[in-house]
């Protein structure tokens, strides 16, 4: 029950602490939701037996990844599998351990070896290894959006796009025709012809870190309420993480109810099966402005 009103509430992090059995509780409670994406779920070690995947090496190890998300730094989000022991089929028979599905994990993440040259990101090859994931990613069918900035100029290229708008949008149909620099009149009118397989990949301004309502109106309001919000897919290198200095992603949509609906932890796609979750804030909230 209380699983089903943290989903209700649309929390992003679900911290619990206990073992195995308990991981299995709070799994099979987000699979009777029928999310469309799951919260993250860490668990703090306090149980009998503990062969998930799922918990911090110990409670002060909970608290780390708990402050870095908090304060912008990297935290990568991935799947770990949920482990308890499985009756025995007999008296007598050993113990034996089953799997019972997978949990989305937070777990703390540096720069990665294949990513980086003498301690630091080489955002050529980031780039390059984002582009390999959302090609392998996009179904030939898909209607796939893509905005503006370097970021994602290369993702167009990589995607078979000759000529990108580099400051705009270009917008691939389920045919394979591309439609470059549309505006919001266009996108609106295809979201409501393809609401459930349209892909929406954005970056934001280095340093500032707006992600939507400035730099990018052709995203509008109308668009932005009715787009699912797991369609939506930001794209950065780590490097470009950083730079915002441990400040959220800002979104100033002009309606406080869409606003809303982006606010929170959003994956942001950070090279070749690589996720991070980062902070994703209204730019009216108070501490936006103290940030600032």
């Amino acid at each position: 029950a209380c699983v089903g009103a943290f989903a209700d509430a649309g929390v992003d992090l679900i911290l619990f602490v206990g073992g195995d059995g308990t991981a299995v509780d709070i799994l099979q409670a987000l699979t009777e939701q029928s999310l469309p994406e799951q919260p993250l779920v860490l668990g703090i070690p306090a149980g009998v037996k503990m062969h998930s995947g799922v918990f911090a090496v110990s409670p002060q190890a909970a608290a780390e990844v708990f402050k870095r998300l908090l304060q912008g730094d990297l935290v990568a989000a991935s799947e770990a599998e949920v482990v308890d022991y499985a009756a025995p089929a007999a008296s007598g028979d050993a113990i034996r351990t089953r799997s019972f599905g997978y949990l989305r994990v937070p777990q703390v993440a540096g720069f990665i070896q294949h990513t980086k040259e003498g301690g630091r990101e080489s955002e050529p090859l980031a780039l390059a290894e984002i582009s390999a994931d959302i090609v392998e990613q996009v179904q030939s069918d898909d209607v796939v959006l893509l905005g503006p900035g370097g970021t994602l100029y290369a993702v167009k290229q990589a995607l078979g796009l000759t000529t990108p708008t580099l400051r705009g949008f270009d917008l691939r149909l389920a045919d394979g025709q591309w439609q470059l620099d549309v505006q919001a009149p266009q996108l609106e009118k295809i979201l409501e012809k393809s609401p459930d397989n349209i892909n929406v990949f954005l970056s934001f301004t280095r340093q500032q870190g707006f992600l939507l309502g400035r730099g990018n109106m052709e995203l509008s309001a109308r668009f932005l309420a009715a787009l699912p919000r797991q369609r939506l897919q930001v794209v950065a290198t780590r490097s470009k993480i950083l730079s915002l200095e441990g400040r959220p992603l800002l979104v100033d949509c002009g309606v406080p109810a869409v606003d809303d609906k982006f606010s929170g932890l959003i994956e942001v796609i950070a090279g070749y099966e690589d996720r991070l979750v980062y902070r994703v804030q209204s730019a009216s909230a108070p501490e936006s402005h103290a940030d600032q």
